[in-house]
């Protein structure tokens, strides 16, 4: 094996790394936003709960 094909295939593996690290990265914040999003609703959810049972006294 040759030297610029070894680094040939050094620098493809460390494309491939940053595209696979990139995806994941970005997997990651919409779960983070997904949590938040589903963090928010039950908030909603239990104020809303709330202001209905106090209207309904």
């Amino acid at each position: 094996m040759s030297y610029d094909r070894v680094v040939k295939i050094i620098s493809r593996l460390w494309t491939c790394l940053a595209k696979i690290s990139c995806i994941l990265i970005s997997l990651e914040e919409s779960m983070g936003q997904l949590k938040t999003d589903m963090h928010v609703t039950g908030c909603n959810i239990k104020v809303i709960s709330h202001l209905a049972g106090q209207a309904s006294r």
